[in-house]
């Protein structure tokens, strides 16, 4: 969406098309991320990134991406994991990383919370 927000955006289902993603999953992550202001959906569907989402691409001369990433810790192995398996395989990307779902993680290791 970064780079394809500067030329009009693009839609969800093509960017699950583009890149062999599973689009469900996909759609819900997208308007979750514009719940947070991170990308808007315009009124022809397609999604660009809002000038916060600008701030997460690693290529932004001022990214915020890495100082985001270690702010949430062990949460930034979940979103490597999302972005890199679960968005293919629909799997929960903290799931990915750590053999369980958040909760049961932050059961057995309530030191964390």
């Amino acid at each position: 969406i970064g780079a394809a927000g500067l030329s009009g955006g693009l839609t969800c289902e093509e960017v699950a098309a583009k890149h062999d993603l599973t689009k469900d999953f996909l759609c819900r992550l997208l308007r979750a991320g514009e719940a947070v202001h991170l990308v808007a959906q315009g009124r022809n569907g397609r999604y660009t990134l809002t000038r916060a989402g600008d701030l997460l691409r690693k290529d932004h001369p001022q990214s915020l991406r890495d100082l985001a990433m270690m702010t949430i810790e062990e949460q930034g192995d979940a979103w490597d994991s999302l972005l890199q398996d679960g968005l293919k395989s629909g799997v929960n990307g903290f799931k990915l990383a750590f053999g369980q779902d958040f909760w049961s993680w932050h059961h057995k290791h309530p030191h964390k919370d």
